[in-house]
């Protein structure tokens, strides 16, 4: 912009050419912003993706969660858990944390063979494990809180901690 274009001028129309300069300059900043909202938001931070999905595994590797860090209130997330087991045919699963009264747990995948409350809000399951001593349980849940919230899953000494944020 040479200097003649940076002057403001009353005719034809009046022009106040440095608001002007720092007005474009605001806009620009606020394109960039909007820019990398949208490119978190396409990332996954905001929701589901690669930005949100979050592996967790205990000290000895055969405790395993795979979860979602940020959900949306109302929306669907999964939790995997895979456990190795020692060659047991039965394995116990233990959730608790702030997280579970955060959310609702639709459904289980497979089926545990039973499920009891502990210590009041903690559940613990108990799953058959295949031939060769291991499972997996897929819980589909539906967030129902806003905020962040802990939990822990574990079988015995093996223990995961995990925190997820749900937004609203």
């Amino acid at each position: 912009m040479n200097a003649d274009e940076a002057r403001s001028r009353t005719e034809p129309v009046r022009e106040d050419m440095p608001l002007q300069l720092r007005a474009w300059r605001a806009e620009r900043v606020g394109w960039c912003c909007l820019l990398v909202v949208v490119l978190l938001a396409l990332a996954g931070i905001f929701g589901k993706g690669p930005l949100s999905s979050a592996k967790a595994s205990s000290a000895d590797g055969r405790l395993q969660v795979e979860y979602q860090r940020v959900a949306r209130n109302g929306a669907h997330s999964e939790l995997l858990i895979e456990v190795q087991g020692a060659g047991e045919r039965q394995v116990e699963i233990d959730l608790s944390g702030e997280l579970f009264d955060g959310v609702s747990i639709e459904t289980i995948e497979p089926q545990p063979l039973r499920s009891a409350t502990f210590d009041g809000s903690g559940q613990r399951l108990l799953a058959a494990a295949d031939g060769q001593g291991r499972v997996r349980l897929r819980l589909d849940m539906r967030a129902e809180g806003i905020g962040r919230y802990d939990a822990s899953i574990g079988t015995g000494a093996q223990r995961v901690a995990l925190q997820q944020l749900i937004l609203p």
